[in-house]
C-alpha cells in the first residue's frame, strides 16, 4: 500500500502556540514521523512525504524515518501518476477569518473567502475535493481543533488528530502517540471519497474582486486555481 503524507507547517504541534516552547521544525519532525510510524503499522509499504509548505524545502529527508521519498510542492501535478492509496494530510490549519485560532489563512493571505457550491471552505476542504477527484481519500487530518472542525463538516467519519485548540498544544509527545496510533486506524479504515455536487470554487481576494472556476472535474479546478496564484 503507497501512502502519500501531505505536510503543511502552520497546524502542526506547538506552532505559534503560547503554551509549550521549543523548535517549530523539531514538532514538525514529530508529527511527520509519528504518522510515518503509524502507517507502517498499519500495513503501508511505500510512503511519500509530500513538502507543500511555502513550496517545499522545509524538511530534510535525513530526519525522516526511513525508508521514505521527500518530494517537494511542485510536484504536486505528478501525484495522480504514482498509484497512491491512501493520503494524509498533516499541519491542517483554520480557513480565512476563523478567529482564535494560529494563523487562519486559505492559500494565500490576500484570499478572504473560498467557496464550493456556495459552501465557504479552506485548505482542508479543498484537499479532500482535490485528491477524491484523483480516486485517492484522504484518510487522516492532523492540526488545529479548529481546522478539525472544518473537515467534520465536508467528512464526518474521517480519522482526524487535534494537537492544538486556540494558542494552546499539546505536548510533543502526546500529540505524537496520538498521531501514530490514528495513522494506524485510518490505514485500516474502509476509505471514502468526497465530492462536491457542483464542480464550482468561487474565491473571493481581499481587494474586494472574485473569480469562479467551474470545471467537470475539481483536480482540474484547482490546478487551476494554484496556477493564477502563482501568477498573482
Amino acid at each position: 500500500m503507497r501512502v502519500f503524507i501531505l505536510f503543511d507547517l502552520e497546524g502542526v504541534t506547538g506552532y505559534g502556540c503560547t503554551n509549550i516552547s521549543g523548535s517549530t521544525k523539531e514538532f514538525a519532525y514529530s508529527d511527520v514521523n509519528a504518522a510515518i510510524r503509524g502507517a507502517k503499522k498499519g500495513g503501508a509499504t511505500d510512503i511519500i512525504v509530500g513538502d507543500w509548505h511555502a513550496y517545499g524545502g522545509n524538511l530534510n529527508p535525513k530526519k525522516l524515518v526511513q525508508p521514505v521519498r521527500l518530494e517537494q510542492y511542485a510536484d504536486r501535478f505528478e501525484i495522480q501518476n504514482q498509484q497512491i492509496d491512501r493520503c494524509f494530510f498533516l499541519g491542517c490549519h483554520a480557513m480565512a477569518g476563523t478567529p482564535n485560532t494560529v494563523d487562519p489563512h486559505t492559500e494565500e493571505y490576500y484570499i478572504q473567502n473560498a467557496f464550493v457550491d456556495n459552501q465557504k471552505i479552506g485548505e482542508v476542504g479543498l484537499i479532500a475535493y482535490y485528491f477524491s477527484a484523483m480516486k485517492i481519500p484522504v484518510v487522516l487530518f492532523e492540526g488545529s481543533a479548529e481546522a478539525m472542525m472544518e473537515v467534520r463538516e465536508i467528512m464526518p467519519d474521517a480519522v482526524c488528530v487535534a494537537v492544538k485548540r486556540g494558542f494552546e498544544s499539546l505536548s510533543p509527545e502526546e500529540s505524537a502517540k496520538q498521531i501514530e496510533d490514528s495513522a494506524m486506524l485510518a490505514i485500516q479504515t474502509k476509505p471514502k471519497l468526497v465530492y462536491p455536487k457542483k464542480q464550482e470554487l468561487r474565491v473571493e481576494f481581499t481587494d474586494g474582486t472574485q473569480k469562479t472556476y467551474r470545471e467537470k472535474n475539481f483536480q482540474r479546478i484547482y490546478d487551476q486555481f494554484t496556477i493564477d496564484l502563482t501568477e498573482t
